[in-house]
């Protein structure tokens, strides 16, 4: 992709593409890509020329926000006297756009595997980077670490052991030490609980799977049972619950608008992948697309109760609508709204879009206040 990205960016090829989108009679139109932390002003004249032309017709210009959290990642974190940590991609950052943040959906579809104890039965989710053997009944060892010296004395053969998650530095580490130790397989679980399942970075042959830290317990807490997998997917709750995804680009734009404006589902989405098939994929570019439907559906819905408005004015009531019916999505962990830098207005709902009778604006027209760039002083 690098070279046609490049490409992207030089030619302004997307900026061509939403004219054609909009001489092809869209309705709504879906993105995915963009600058980091570029500000609103230092788009293409032709970009803004699109842009305008969507609005002008009612086309929604849906945009994910980028997948890469903030300026100096999770660790470096910015000093208060410099709050301009948001790294929105571009066209993400004008309000000609909806811009999308992914969130961790409650429930997700995933693989489960069989945990036989007592003549009793129950289902557990598991990530898997490499399939385990089909319909086998396997017993299991909690390893630690799934160091060296985790292994001394322990009888793994022919077991899957389970370690925790960065007990050791690579997954492929990891796979490799059990493999060579005699273990069918290896499950690595999280450190804690309430978080969602994780993908491995993992590529290898060798049986490997991920599940969560409160399964985990569950299996601690067992004398003699066995696991077996048949490869079954299974809607299944999320550990947690709904949270921010921890890639989600965050706002404000570098001129101080107040961006992403909603979020949708975006982590270990059930996805289409090569080779007819399907996967768990994460990103706001899986976000995108699911508000891009619900923002269809309130297209829709607005065009049917005000056909007296222009197509411009349905727009800009569409935006107001979604964001104002909005539900502020709220951290597991310290139980306070994660900021709208992050979430935007909130989780998109579409049901009750279209059930509300008021919204709000600010005096800009939108359903927000951008501050711009301000003083350090009022």
């Amino acid at each position: 992709m690098g070279k046609r990205k490049s490409c992207l960016k030089k030619k302004n090829l997307y900026a061509l593409a939403i004219e054609d989108a909009i001489a092809l009679g869209a309705t709504a139109i879906n993105m995915s890509f963009g600058n980091v932390g570029k500000a609103s002003d230092e788009l293409k004249e032709s970009v803004h020329r699109a842009l305008n032309a969507a609005r002008e017709k009612g086309v929604a210009v849906v945009v994910a926000a980028g997948n890469d959290f903030a300026m100096g990642g999770s660790s470096l974190k910015p000093l208060a006297k410099n709050p301009d940590f948001g790294v929105i991609g571009t066209p993400a950052t004008t309000d000609d756009v909806l811009t999308i943040a992914a969130y961790v959906a409650p429930e997700t579809v995933s693989e489960v595997f069989t945990v036989t104890a007592n003549n009793e039965s129950k289902e557990l989710a598991v990530t898997v980077a490499s399939p385990f053997p089909k319909g086998k009944k396997l017993n299991f060892v909690n390893i630690g670490n799934g160091l060296e010296d985790d292994y001394r004395d322990k009888d793994v053969k022919d077991k899957i052991v389970i370690v925790n998650y960065g007990g050791v530095k690579t997954s492929k580490a990891t796979a490799e030490l059990a493999q060579s130790k005699g273990a069918a397989g290896v499950l690595v679980h999280h450190k804690d609980y309430k978080r969602p399942l994780l993908p491995l970075n993992y590529h290898g042959q060798f049986p490997m799977g991920f599940i969560s830290f409160e399964d985990f317990d569950y299996l601690k807490s067992l004398d003699k049972a066995t696991l077996s997998f048949d490869w079954k997917k299974k809607r299944v709750a999320v550990p947690g619950g709904r949270q921010m995804a921890n890639f989600s680009s965050w706002g404000l734009s570098a001129d101080g608008n107040m961006k992403p404006d909603l979020s949708a589902p975006g982590y270990e989405i059930y996805s289409p992948s090569p080779g007819n098939t399907y996967d768990p994929m994460s990103g706001t570019s899986t976000a995108s697309p699911h508000a891009m439907g619900i923002v269809s559906l309130v297209q829709e819905y607005v065009k049917e109760k005000f056909p007296q408005h222009s197509l411009q004015e349905q727009l800009r009531l569409v935006k107001n609508i979604l964001m104002s019916t909005a539900s502020p999505i709220i951290s597991p962990d310290d139980h306070t709204y994660y900021s709208p830098r992050l979430q935007g207005a909130g989780a998109i709902d579409a049901k009750k879009a279209i059930a509300t009778e008021v919204f709000v604006t600010g005096t800009n027209g939108l359903a927000k206040i951008n501050l711009g760039d301000v003083s350090d002083t009022f």
